[in-house]
């Protein structure tokens, strides 16, 4: 699809799959790099008894994610707008805008900073990132993180 309405013009957009699959991949690869922090922490007896991590443990595992994320992520999102999944998959984020690369602190603080807050709050947790996709059915295709960021996420 091509944005011409609300949106950079000529630019296409990225599918919902591979919006997805860059998403989960990234995601995955966080929280993989971060699981020896939910140990540490004695994550694990909470998720095997099937209650939620109390509220400090659940902010340092996000706490640790992200950090993982940045140390992975933040030069190619400042440079190209691309995450690691995003470059796997051949899509960017832009300014829904200008079509230039958003500045990292927009992009970390506006956009994943909105997502990554929400999971930690108590009852909306496990909500945060379904209600946050929930918006990418739109015909712009715009997550609410992307709403939140004032960005489109595109083909490279």
């Amino acid at each position: 699809m091509t944005m011409t309405d609300g949106g950079v013009p000529g630019a296409a957009l990225a599918s919902r799959s591979s919006r997805f699959l860059a998403s989960a991949f990234d995601g995955l690869l966080a929280l993989g790099l971060s699981f020896p922090v939910l140990v540490h922490l004695g994550g694990l007896s909470w998720l095997r008894a099937g209650q939620p991590l109390p509220f400090p443990v659940a902010l340092q595992v996000t706490a640790a994610n992200v950090a993982v994320f940045l140390v992975l992520n933040a030069y190619t999102l400042h440079t190209r707008g691309q995450s690691l999944g995003k470059r796997l998959l051949g899509i960017r984020i832009v300014d829904a805008t200008t079509g230039q690369v958003p500045s990292l602190s927009r992009l970390i603080l506006r956009r994943y900073g909105f997502v990554w807050l929400l999971n930690t709050v108590p009852g909306v947790r496990g909500v945060a990132f379904p209600l946050d996709f929930i918006f990418i059915v739109r015909a712009d295709r715009r997550a609410l993180h992307d709403l939140v960021g004032g960005t489109l996420v595109v083909k490279a």
